[in-house]
């Protein structure tokens, strides 16, 4: 498990973010593995990836710690570490949500004392944040129907997984035909069953 230090240039870049969006009254919510990692996920990401409600490229490329990369991508630098900032502008993807109306978990600097926050961050609620995965994976690959591999999910056991997707399929009745995409029957009846015998 990283400490919480190998989160600081990642909570840097969030903070100066929602601090210049805010500022400038622009709507937006981190998604991905930055997101996951408010959430207590330990796996840390090499970007920040975040929806926003109108393009603001050019605005926060006026800011000194924001530059561009060779290959036209916005990259955060705190003390000698590039963080790379992925925006994906509202309606531009089927899975772009509008920051504005959608569900929204503030996370607050208290929450993780330990983390480097100094500001409220704002973060597609948990909820959401797995369909975000999910629908690519149905898009990419519908065709084959694509499974989830619990062997490639290293640290996690698998009976842990499977108590969490019973647990979702039945609170979160929308998320069950992306679940019938990614899992077995067998798969469904598993984490179906997991979740009763927590």
């Amino acid at each position: 498990m990283p400490s919480q230090s190998d989160f600081s240039h990642l909570d840097a870049a969030a903070t100066t973010l929602t601090n210049i969006l805010r500022n400038e009254s622009i709507s937006h919510i981190f998604i991905g593995g930055y997101a996951t990692s408010l959430l207590g996920g330990g796996r840390v990401t090499e970007d920040i990836d975040l929806i926003v409600d109108k393009n603001c490229r050019s605005l926060l490329l006026q800011y000194p710690k924001i530059t561009e990369s060779e290959d036209k991508r916005l990259v955060y630098h705190h003390r000698g570490t590039k963080v790379h900032i992925d925006l994906e502008v509202m309606g531009t993807a089927a899975w772009a949500v509008n920051p504005r109306t959608t569900r929204v978990h503030t996370v607050a600097p208290a929450d993780y004392p330990r983390r480097q926050l100094n500001t409220m961050v704002p973060i597609l609620h948990p909820s959401i944040l797995l369909l975000t995965k999910l629908l690519p994976w149905k898009e990419a690959d519908q065709a084959t129907r694509a499974r989830i591999d619990f062997s490639g999910l290293p640290g996690i056991p698998k009976g842990k997984l499977m108590r969490l997707l019973g647990r979702l399929y039945r609170a979160e009745q929308r998320t069950r035909p992306y679940l019938s995409l990614t899992l077995s029957s067998d798969e469904i009846r598993d984490a179906l069953t997991a979740d009763e015998t927590k």
